[in-house]
């Protein structure tokens, strides 16, 4: 029992009841038979109780350590469970069945639905020139606004006037996000650019085009180019490209 305790511990205990001789060092082997030898009953019951409270406080530590394993593992077990609960029976019997008129009606409609106009339109925004997903489902909104209905749009007139500039009222707007009706003129907003012209007064949106970001109409050599053409010159590779036919 007393093999338990480390040299520290023992040389601690002891020092209490006799001096041990320099030349034992660090050997636990030869200083335990030296206490044997010479120590009194005192210090070896002093050992013995150390020993025995290490050891005690050993099993607790331990006890608890397979306690905090057993919750893991049954936590591990219930959630395996759960998850079985809700994995799909074998089906294996309905595997090449070829499905039921209402369910290839329902196929088709799903996939209309998802690859439709409405659902994968796209909107350019007149502030910003850029193009936004407004189809079915977006938080954009696609309606043409009246230009003079726009909050602060004081702050879209350019501080250094351009002669290619596209200005509507002294707006720079892109003429893609624009719609003429008669005299009136509106405009299509994107989500960031209509809640930035809300909050912020005297400052453009962050990508407006009256926020120095106008570069021109695209060269109309560029603008000619077929598919093939354009991967040729493009800095990015698309890896997948869909076609709507």
């Amino acid at each position: 029992e007393i093999s338990l305790l480390t040299v520290n511990e023992i040389r601690a205990i002891t020092l209490s009841y006799i001096t041990l001789p320099r030349e034992l060092g660090k050997r636990k082997a030869e200083i335990l038979q030296h206490i044997r030898n010479n120590g009194s009953e005192e210090l070896l019951q002093a050992l013995k109780t150390a020993a025995e409270q290490k050891e005690a406080q050993k099993g607790t530590v331990a006890g608890q350590k397979r306690k905090r394993s057993g919750d893991t593992q049954s936590s591990r077990r219930v959630a395996r469970e759960t998850d079985s609960d809700v994995v799909e029976p074998n089906t294996c019997d309905k595997f090449l069945q070829i499905p039921n008129t209402e369910e290839t009606k329902r196929i088709y409609r799903a996939y209309y639905e998802a690859t439709s106009n409405a659902a994968i339109a796209i909107m350019v925004c007149g502030v910003c020139a850029r193009e936004i997903d407004a189809g079915t489902g977006t938080n954009e909104d696609a309606t043409p606004r009246r230009l003079e209905a726009l909050p602060n749009s004081q702050c879209l007139v350019p501080r250094l006037a351009h002669p290619a500039h596209d200005l509507f009222d002294g707006k720079l707007l892109e003429p893609a996000g624009v719609v003429r009706e008669g005299n009136v003129t509106k405009v299509r907003v994107c989500r960031e650019c209509s809640e930035s012209l809300i909050k912020s007064g005297d400052h453009p949106p962050k990508h407006a085009l009256a926020n120095n970001l106008w570069i021109g109409r695209t060269p109309w050599q560029l603008q000619i180019l077929t598919f093939p053409e354009q991967l040729l010159i493009a800095l990015l590779y698309p890896r997948v490209y869909v076609f709507k036919l």
